[in-house]
C-alpha cells in the first residue's frame, strides 16, 4: 500500500500559488509602467514615464515578476514529480530499477529524488539500501507520524502487492555471533552491525534509530 502519511503531507504542501499571485502582480505593475515608457518613447502618446522610470519598472517589477512565475512553475513541477513517487511506492521495499521505469528518471536522478523525499520528511525513517538497490520504508515510523497528524494508521499493515506478487514477510537477519554480542548492536532496519558505544544513536549504514538498543544485551 502507498504511504498514507506521505500522501497527506504532500497534499498539505505548497504548490507555489503564492509565487504565481505575486509574480502576476509584479508583471502587471511593471508592464504597465514600462509599456507607458515605450509608447511615449515611440511618440504614440504622452507619458509621465521617462527612461529612468522605464528602467526602474523593468528592473524592479518585470524581472522579479518573471522570476516569481518561474519559481511557481518549478515548485508545481516538483510537487507533481513527488506525487508520482508517492503513488508509485506501494511496497515497504521497492526496487529502484522498477521505480526508475515508472517515474521515468535516471539512476542518479532517482537516487537524488529519493534522498530529497526523505530529507523533506515525506518518508520518515526510510533509507536507500544501495547494496540491494531498493528503497526501504519504515512503516512503524510512518504510523507514528500519522498519529501525530491526528489520523489513525491503516489497520492492514500487510504488504501483499510486492514487485513479485508475493506477501513480504517480516525482516529476519542472521543471528549475531554470541562471542561479539556485547560489542555490537544489530540494526533492526538493515541488519548491519554497529560497534556498541555510549553515544551510538543511529545506524552508520542506513541511519535508522538505535537509541534504546545500546544497553539492550
Amino acid at each position: 500500500m502507498i504511504s498514507t502519511y506521505a500522501e497527506k503531507k504532500l497534499q498539505s504542501s505548497s504548490n507555489g500559488v503564492a509565487f504565481a499571485v505575486a509574480g502576476a502582480m509584479f508583471l502587471v505593475i511593471g508592464a504597465s509602467a514600462f509599456g507607458s515608457f515605450v509608447f511615449g518613447a515611440l511618440g504614440w502618446g504622452e507619458t509621465d514615464y521617462g527612461l529612468d522610470s522605464g528602467m526602474v519598472a523593468l528592473m524592479a517589477f518585470v524581472l522579479p515578476g518573471v522570476y516569481l512565475l518561474y519559481r511557481w512553475r518549478k515548485t508545481a513541477a516538483r510537487k507533481d514529480l513527488f506525487k508520482s513517487y508517492v503513488y508509485a511506492i506501494d511496497e515497504i521495499e521497492y526496487p529502484l530499477i522498477d521505480l526508475m521505469a515508472l517515474v521515468g528518471r535516471s539512476w542518479e536522478e532517482t537516487d537524488r529524488d529519493l534522498r530529497e523525499l526523505i530529507g523533506i520528511g515525506l518518508y520518515p525513517g526510510a533509507y536507500i539500501d544501495r547494496k540491494h538497490a531498493v528503497f526501504v520504508r519504515s512503516q512503524e515510523t510512518e504510523a507514528h507520524m500519522l498519529k501525530s497528524l491526528g489520523d489513525q494508521a491503516p489497520t492492514d499493515t500487510t504488504v501483499a502487492d510486492s514487485a513479485y506478487g508475493q506477501t513480504q514477510a517480516p525482516k529476519r537477519f542472521k543471528p549475531v555471533d554470541p562471542d561479539i554480542r556485547d560489542l555490537v548492536v544489530q540494526c533492526p532496519q538493515c541488519g548491519e552491525l554497529n560497534y556498541r558505544t555510549a553515544d551510538l544513536e543511529t545506524c552508520e549504514f542506513c541511519g535508522a534509530a538505535l537509541k534504546g538498543l545500546v544497553n539492550d544485551r
